[in-house]
């Protein structure tokens, strides 16, 4: 699978200071988390300047697997378009894409199990688990809310090339990480003819984001496009615990 993510290094100065400090940290764990899992044969990472490939390729330089990282740098942060456009001029055809958040990294799951879940017509739309100790070991409605009281929140688009040559391009020219983006965006790929799974029991990703010092904008509602998780079959207990907010 081919992660294509978009990376900034943040300012450590005031205002902020302690919790700038911590969300590089948290921002850099996920980049060595997924660079280290076997999952992703290459990471397609845009940054805006070469101080920030060079910051990154710091952080990953110890790691076996740095070589399957591809820096491109990009000049400002990528829109959703842009993302987009990147997968269609930069990877082969008949490969399966996830673009992901900065702040996301992939946990436990089967390459296999992707493939047999994802075809030309399908995108796999995925609700994040909080991040609370390497085994998960808890997984409620307390520390993993957006799941269990889903209300439409996704980090993470799991797709196959090519992107269709009719991709609506103009209608996801919106940043990631504005409340209503990822709806815009699932709906642009709705509009293809695709249909959406949200397999984040069987596919999780994990979010690291102790510190939160920034106010988002809202852009749409996200009643626009959303899909609900899927329990496991082999998890019927957890149907019980759903609440879904539409």
């Amino acid at each position: 699978m081919e992660l294509v993510v978009q990376l900034f290094k943040y300012v450590l100065e005031e205002p902020h200071l302690q919790g700038k400090k911590y969300r590089q940290y948290e921002l850099n764990q996920c980049l060595i988390r997924n660079t280290q899992h076997s999952i992703f044969a290459r990471i397609h990472i845009l940054v805006e300047k070469k101080s920030e490939e060079e910051y990154y390729r710091s952080i990953i330089d110890q790691l076996p697997e740095k070589e399957k990282c591809i820096f491109s740098i990009f000049g400002k942060q990528p829109n959703y378009s842009e993302l987009v456009k990147y997968v269609a001029t930069s990877i082969e055809d008949h490969k399966i894409v996830c673009i992901m958040n900065s702040d996301i990294f992939m946990g436990s799951t089967s390459i296999d199990f992707i493939r047999s879940e994802i075809d030309a017509h399908t995108m796999i739309s995925l609700t994040r688990h909080e991040f609370t100790d390497d085994q998960h070991t808890i997984c409620n409605v307390n520390t993993c809310d957006l799941i269990y009281k889903y209300y439409g929140s996704h980090d993470a688009f799991i797709f196959t090339t090519p992107v269709p040559s009719f991709y609506p391009y103009q209608s996801v020219d919106i940043p990631q990480n504005i409340y209503g983006s990822e709806a815009i965006f699932m709906k642009s790929w709705v509009d293809c003819g695709k249909s959406l799974k949200n397999l984040c029991f069987d596919i999780p990703i994990f979010h690291m984001h102790r510190y939160r010092f920034t106010n988002y904008n809202i852009i749409a509602t996200h009643e626009l496009c959303n899909v609900r998780p899927t329990v496991p079959k082999n998890r019927p207990d957890l149907q019980s615990q759903m609440i879904t907010m539409f």
